[in-house]
């Protein structure tokens, strides 16, 4: 096969990994916009020994696992993946140089050091392809388990949101408003 497609499955797997980064961002925002509406529930329900607060703490409960398990996924989108890349042209330069003078001194004609060089080549490119690909979908497996663990989490705050409505109703008729006069003279 030709060393441009071996170059290109190469290339590839470099724009899925730039991909799959790039697609975290919005996944992220949402965890922190949903896990700060977590905190100001935690924080602000009157919290009783009555069924409101039951029908409140289990989708809390679940939500809050659910908003733990995205963060631990989208962690794992992220780290623990070692890319390969293909050695460094410097040492590229000096192997194919190397290949020509041992052909050379070998009497052998000047095609086939350019054949071992391409095999060198594609067989570099086919590694750290493969290495790359699999990482990709290891990858790309935890960044679509984060989007359902995402949407879990956002159908528990949904479910939450109620008895909490509820809960911030019941505080302000229970507490009411005073308004204090100021003499302005």
């Amino acid at each position: 096969m030709s060393l441009d497609l071996y170059r290109r499955i190469y290339d590839e797997e470099w724009r899925r990994r730039d991909a799959i980064q790039a697609s975290i961002t919005l996944p992220i925002t949402l965890v922190s916009v949903l896990g700060g509406a977590l905190f100001v529930f935690a924080r602000s329900f009157s919290f009783a020994v009555d069924p409101l607060t039951f029908w409140f703490t289990v989708p809390f409960t679940v939500a809050a696992v659910a908003c733990a398990v995205t963060i631990y996924f989208l962690v794992r989108t992220s780290f623990g993946y070692l890319y390969r890349r293909i050695p460094w042209p410097d040492d590229i330069r000096r192997h194919h140089n190397a290949l020509h003078s041992f052909h050379e001194s070998q009497g052998d004609p000047p095609g086939l050091a350019e054949r071992a060089f391409d095999d060198f080549l594609i067989a570099r490119l086919v590694d750290a392809a493969e290495r790359n690909a699999r990482n990709n979908v290891d990858s790309g497996q935890y960044l679509y388990r984060a989007h359902q663990a995402l949407i879990v989490t956002l159908v528990a705050i949904i479910l939450t949101a109620l008895p909490y409505l509820i809960d911030q109703r019941r505080q302000a008729v229970a507490s009411p408003v005073t308004v204090q006069q100021v003499d302005k003279r």
